[in-house]
């Protein structure tokens, strides 16, 4: 059974036919599934968690996804450099469940970081460095904390980064100027902070959404 060129497959029955459900990448795709039917069949393997976000009736085990050190290490040092104990939210921080059941993080099918947003949630703390060794992330989102401090220069690290929101908090500094080496940036939001200098808007040509506050663009 073969549905990867289906992604805006909705529903799906299979009933009495044997066959073989595992959890790829291609399977992964269908992201606008909401019901998987599969009863009555003699069925082995699993699906990934990805897909699991998307259905509301599963009926198979979740396949165990493989955890990356520096993708562990990154959620682990933001949770302990923000204070994580006192977050409004933390479910499965710092525990056994693969990293895309922990409060706020999204993986994908190989277990690698890809979403971090922490809305509202607490955090207090300067935002640690190895938070831009995610390699694969492309959302980090952590408005309405009290994040202080600056933002790191290894942000420009982040080239698969298309979300960036660090607004209302109480980042202080300059603007990095590596912003510049996020060339995939489609939206930037950095205003209500202490912040200082001008965003590189000129190497950003993706840029479709920006608040800045008082900032300003610069070439």
């Amino acid at each position: 059974m073969s549905n990867a060129r289906l992604p805006s497959l909705e529903s799906q029955h299979r009933k009495g036919q044997p066959c073989k459900i595992k959890g790829t990448p291609e399977f992964d795709r269908l992201r606008n599934l909401i019901r998987l039917s599969l009863e009555g069949n003699d069925l082995t393997g699993c699906v990934s968690d990805v897909v699991r976000e998307s259905m509301t009736d599963l009926e198979l085990p979740i396949c165990e996804t493989p955890r990356h050190s520096e993708d562990t290490a990154a959620p682990t040092a933001l949770y302990e450099a923000t204070n994580g104990d006192h977050w409004t939210k933390s479910d499965n921080w710092l525990s056994d469940p693969p990293l895309g059941q922990w409060h706020g993080v999204s993986t994908d099918s190989s277990g690698r970081v890809v979403r971090l947003t922490l809305w509202e949630n607490n955090l207090s703390g300067s935002l640690p460095q190895e938070v831009t060794r995610l390699s694969e992330l492309s959302r980090l989102g952590l408005p309405r904390n009290q994040l202080t401090g600056s933002i790191p220069s290894e942000i420009g690290n982040l080239h698969n980064l298309v979300y960036l929101n660090l607004s209302d908090n109480h980042l202080s500094g300059r603007i990095p100027s590596e912003i510049a080496e996020l060339s995939n940036l489609v939206a930037i939001f950095l205003n209500d902070n202490q912040l200082e200098g001008c965003v590189p808007v000129d190497s950003l040509d993706k840029l479709l959404e920006f608040s800045l506050g008082d900032l300003q663009f610069c070439p």
